[in-house]
């Protein structure tokens, strides 16, 4: 501690041991603190610039020392001081020797009866904090960083601060922190003035007690904080604790208090000294960012649920899962607009407790909501998210008698949007009778959005997919009619054409016997009969092109072994068939749907191929059948493969999905195609 020699003036001696307090005060704190007498001569200072000695400060002005616009603005609050009595502050930046800082000057005065002795300037650095406030937004963690930092420094300062009560109030001044000591022995307490307003109470009306501040404890945190106590007085431990207090008012602060044992004098018992910061703003900022994280990640998982659904069900059951599961509502209910506009249930719940809630179920089931019925009505009134409270005294809410036996007390509704229209309605039950939460109600809009978004989507899939089914359908028929006719055309065919033919040559061959014999009549005769067996050879040919009789009359095994013995005749390429498996009972339509499979490959390789050998496989057995085509030709390209306009590709792959089977078409290793037929067969799920 430096101090200039005894003035004239009227400051004391302090006692040798308030001398030591002073020092150990003084010499630790941060601040720059100067005694001046009213005309701004140095008394006492705790510091100098790094280029000045104590003896060349001591009794000059201070003025002299300060940058001139510094220096002009602290003597004008001095004066001021002087004159009102009351405390000054000067805030500005300094000059280049200091790096342009800004100091925060507290100007004091010090009294004798009504006179001012002398004045206790108190500088502290500012800077950060200016800075902090010029870039909070982008500097939170920094200035979160520097604030415990400075709390930390308070601290230290505080326990250094003995029992002085003026002492202790301008660390409190300086601190903008509560602090409190506790003597175990006596349990008496001291809280500052700071501490009085945070806890809500005005300072110096109430006597400081432990039994005071508990009551002062939120009910829920007051078990934790009385272990704690005992815990500190019994073996000294510091403690660091965040909890709350409920104030007079009812308003509830978030508080973190910290406090050691101390021991100030050898011969004393310990003391606990502690500050307390009010970190509510800070709570309230942690807990509203940590809530919109919960939402946007609930509105993540609905997404991806319901994108994930296969079905408009399976979309709103998840929907109805993820809220209650973000927010704790233990009922969720679907409600689907009619077209007449009713809202009817859709029989989608989510219940925590099904027997609880059976009641309130089945009476839901069983209304048709109109316009006063509630929630969901009110939503298609509003066209808005609605919060009901009160459930059991809701004139609106027609449930009322099965809500109060099952426990309710507040309902939300919000709607699902499809275009412009509501297409349904999802409302949720709680327990207590919350106040309603404008930022809920915000996610629920935009759930009801993204929702209505998904189901729209989901409609149009199950609509296409109706239509595939239906076109499948006609396809399927087009192809059993294209059969039945060519069925019928091939027995015609045979049966008439075919007969007719045969008739006429026998006719032919008779004539022939009979009549006399012109030089050009056998002639004629034998062309007439070749060209009669001509055309009963074609219509045979047509009649098995059309529906081989042998597919009918023996079966899909001996249709396959004629049709490659054909193709190789016809062709001169060598085919060869492999058959494996069982003889089972084989539907017609399964057997045409193999064996023209099998006719369309074979055509295709005679026409494009290039093959020099065909192999042919089926198997057959109660699991299935699987006919495969193997020619070592050209291959086929990939974009051939997946043409749309390849109608005979097209035909092999709906013959196969109309039975549930799998058509492939692929590369063969070492060069050709391989294509395969997979159905399975009814018996295999008998």
């Amino acid at each position: 501690m430096r101090a200039a020699p005894k003035p004239d003036a009227t400051l004391a001696q302090p006692r040798p041991q308030s001398e030591h307090w002073w020092n150990s005060l003084f010499e630790h704190v941060p601040e720059y603190i100067y005694v001046i007498d009213p005309d701004g001569v140095l008394l006492y200072f705790n510091r100098t610039l790094p280029s000045e000695t104590p003896q060349s400060v001591l009794g000059t002005s201070l003025y002299k020392w300060l940058p001139q616009p510094v220096g002009v603005a602290v003597r004008h609050a001095v004066a001021e001081v002087v004159r009102t009595r009351v405390p000054g502050l000067v805030e500005m930046p300094t000059g280049p020797q200091l790096g342009e800082r800004w100091f925060a000057r507290r100007i004091a005065p010090v009294l004798e009866g009504d006179a001012v002795v002398a004045l206790i300037v108190i500088a502290t650095d500012i800077t950060d904090k200016r800075r902090a406030e010029e870039g909070l937004r982008e500097a939170r963690d920094e200035m979160e960083a520097r604030v415990r930092r400075r709390t930390a420094e308070l601290e230290r300062a505080i326990t250094e601060l003995r029992r002085s009560e003026l002492r202790l109030s301008d660390a409190q001044q300086l601190a903008h922190t509560g602090s409190w000591e506790w003597d175990p022995a006596s349990d008496q307490q001291v809280w500052s003035d700071e501490l009085y307003r945070i806890y809500g109470l005005v300072p110096g009306t109430a006597t400081p007690t432990l039994p005071l501040f508990l009551s002062i404890v939120h009910p829920d945190d007051r078990e934790r904080v009385e272990q704690a106590a005992v815990v500190l007085r019994r073996d000294g431990a510091p403690i660091d604790l965040e909890l709350r207090v409920v104030r007079p008012d009812g308003t509830q602060r978030w508080i973190h208090s910290r406090g050691a044992a101390v021991r100030l004098r050898s011969d004393a018992g310990p003391r606990v000294l502690g500050v307390v910061q009010d970190v509510t703003d800070s709570r309230q900022a942690e807990q509203a960012l940590r809530r919109e994280k919960a939402f946007v990640e609930a509105l993540e998982a609905v997404a991806v649920a319901a994108n994930q659904a296969r079905s408009v069900d399976e979309a709103l059951r998840a929907s109805l899962e993820q809220v209650c599961e973000l927010t704790g509502w233990p009922v969720g209910h679907a409600l689907l607009v009619q077209r007449d506009g009713r809202l009817l249930s859709s029989g989608i719940w989510e219940l925590r407790d099904p027997d609880r809630f059976a009641e309130l179920r089945r009476v839901s089931q069983t209304l048709s909501l109109h316009d006063t019925a509630g929630a969901p009505a009110l939503v298609l009134e509003r066209a808005t998210p609605v919060w009901l409270r009160e459930l059991p005294l809701n004139i609106d809410f027609r449930r009322a008698a099965a809500a109060q036996e099952s426990g309710l007390r507040a309902a939300v509704a919000f709607p699902v949007w499809v275009g412009r229209e509501i297409a349904a309605v999802l409302e949720f039950f709680a327990t207590e009778d919350a106040v309603p939460d404008p930022a809920l109600l915000e996610v629920m809009a935009h759930l009801g959005t993204q929702l209505g978004r998904v189901i729209e989507r989901r409609r149009a899939e199950e609509r296409l997919a109706s239509s595939e089914s239906q076109l499948r359908e006609l396809a399927s028929r087009l192809v059993s009619v294209r059969e039945e006719e060519r069925k019928h055309m091939a027995r015609e065919l045979h049966d008439e054409l075919g007969q007719s033919l045969t008739a006429l040559k026998i006719d032919l061959r008779t004539l022939q016997r009979r009549l006399p014999s012109p030089v050009d009549l056998p002639a004629r005769l034998d062309a007439m009969l070749a060209l009669v067996d001509g055309t009963i050879a074609a219509t045979q040919r047509l009649a098995t092109e059309l529906r081989p009789g042998i597919l009918d009359d023996l079966g899909l095994i001996p249709a396959i072994q004629w049709q490659v013995e054909e193709f190789g005749r016809r062709t001169g390429v060598p085919a060869t068939l492999g058959i494996d498996g069982e003889p089972v009972p084989l539907d017609d339509r399964i057997a045409t749907a193999a064996f023209r499979v099998l006719q369309e490959s074979l055509t295709n390789i005679a026409r494009h191929a290039r093959a020099t050998a065909v192999t042919v496989t089926l198997l057959l057995d109660a699991r299935g059948l699987v006919l495969e085509v193997h020619d070592d030709g050209v291959g086929i390209e990939p974009a051939r493969r997946d043409d749309p306009h390849a109608l005979g590709l097209l035909g092999m792959r709906e013959r196969a999905m109309r039975w549930g089977g799998q058509f492939t078409i692929a590369p063969r290793e070492g060069g050709g195609t391989t294509v395969r037929l997979h159905v399975p067969l009814p018996q295999a799920s008998a």
